[in-house]
């Protein structure tokens, strides 16, 4: 017997036209708040955003002198805008002091004043001993085996003395020996941090910069090539901070947008405790010590 069968009508569900319209109401209501809310959002995230890089920055030369065993740190150099600004930044290692081998004779090592009458134009080693390794002069690009900036330090022992021009077997010291070292003295040169070779500039994010007025105890070295400080923080191999200038007292790097002025807008604070080698992100303190938490004894790492 043949079976009739219904024929089924299948809606196929759909948008109406009104849920389109709440819909597209509510995506044009997200790009508005968006266009307006996100460029203020990522203006406050710029200061966090530098601390925390160079808090990785700091924290990554510090890995490095613990693995390779060589003093290894961070170098700040001044803005060409406004020398107490710093924005760039690059890693620094220190080289194994220069000592002349045993093996040369007494008239290849130290000499003395070129001439005694005039110490002041400079002291003479032998004909072995190259204080420029293989570049043609000391340019101040660090390329020179001896740059302005080391020390000499007669028979490996006792004062040391800086030196502030070098020559292929003469170099100019910023003081004369205590005593008049006699022909063929032993001597050695400890050699200042130089730039890691190999490695890119550090930057900071735009606007942001690292007031060097308001920071605290930042060891200054000189550049004898650019005629202005640099700062340097350098680590040893077993952690602590080490270098010129350096000593127990917390430094304090404030980080800040360089657009405000001072005291106005995000600020924060970079500690680096120097016995232990600890790097923290401490906030600038409301009221007339903005350092207050960075003396905090709890944060001290001691």
């Amino acid at each position: 017997m043949p079976t009739q069968f219904s024929p089924r009508v299948s809606r196929r569900s759909a948008f109406t036209l009104i849920e389109m319209l709440v819909v597209l109401s509510i995506i044009l209501t997200l790009a508005v708040l968006t266009v307006l809310f996100m460029p203020r959002f990522q203006e406050r995230q710029k200061v966090p955003r530098g601390a925390d890089l160079l808090q990785g920055w700091l924290l990554m030369a510090k890995n490095r002198a613990l693995r390779d065993r060589v003093p290894t740190g961070i170098r700040l150099q001044p803005w060409s805008q406004n020398q107490s600004y710093v924005r760039d930044l690059q890693y620094i290692q220190k080289p194994e002091d220069y000592v002349p081998s045993t093996i040369y004779t007494p008239d290849a090592l130290f000499i003395g004043p070129v001439n005694p009458m005039n110490p002041a134009l400079g002291y003479a080693f032998g004909p072995k001993v190259n204080l420029l390794g293989a570049a043609a002069a000391d340019k101040g690009d660090e390329s020179s085996l001896v740059q302005a900036g080391d020390y000499l330090q007669l028979r490996s022992e006792g004062l040391l003395h800086r030196i502030n021009k070098v020559g292929r077997q003469v170099c100019v010291l910023d003081s004369q020996p205590e005593t008049p070292p006699p022909p063929g003295c032993t001597f050695r040169i400890l050699r200042q941090p130089r730039l890691l070779a190999g490695e890119q500039p550090l930057q900071m994010p735009q606007d942001v910069i690292i007031d060097m007025s308001a920071s605290l105890n930042v060891p200054t070295r000189p550049s004898y090539s650019s005629g202005y400080s640099y700062w340097e923080i350098l680590f040893s191999p077993t952690g602590g901070v080490i270098g010129q200038g350096t000593g127990n007292t917390p430094i304090a790097l404030l980080i800040r947008d360089g657009t405000q002025d001072p005291g106005v807008g995000d600020q924060t604070l970079i500690a680096i405790y120097p016995r232990t080698g600890l790097i923290a992100n401490q906030p600038v303190a409301a009221g007339a010590d903005p350092y207050q938490y960075l003396r905090d004894g709890r944060s001290s790492g001691f």
